[in-house]
């Protein structure tokens, strides 16, 4: 004979809704500090991109896995190469954070020998568009 259970765990499990955060506060990219002044969604969405953007993949302990930009391949490539990779690096950096829907209208810019920026337009899922350019080093 099998015995049986009553299933009362799983009628009274209840999963919790995720929180949305509250406040995002501004960096203040000068002086390399955190500001107690709130930004609204737009801001804190393009701020979050420079944010992912300028962290090294997978370089920090203190960030997560899938946190920044996986450029250390890319150092001592050729220009063209880092070039024809550079969108896609950037897609799969942003990949992760769920407000952005796609990225469009990418154009590469050289900037100076050492630099080169991507300039597009971001669709975030509410429908909200804007451009934005990233910059990214290309030595350490």
């Amino acid at each position: 004979m099998i015995p049986t259970y009553e299933n009362n765990l799983i009628q009274s499990f209840q999963i919790p809704e995720p929180e949305t955060p509250k406040k995002v506060h501004k960096i203040d990219w000068e002086h390399n500090r955190l500001l107690s002044q709130t930004i609204k969604e737009d801001e804190a969405v393009d701020q979050n991109i420079k944010v992912v953007t300028a962290v090294e993949y997978q370089e920090h302990q203190a960030m997560p896995d899938w946190f920044g930009l996986a450029m250390k391949d890319m150092y001592g490539m050729p220009r063209s190469f880092v070039k024809a990779n550079l969108e896609r690096l950037v897609k799969e950096a942003l990949s992760y954070y769920l407000v952005i829907k796609r990225l469009y209208d990418v154009e590469i810019i050289d900037i100076d020998k050492e630099s080169l920026g991507l300039e597009c337009t971001i669709e975030l899922q509410d429908g909200t568009t804007f451009k934005e350019f990233i910059e990214v080093n290309l030595y350490v």
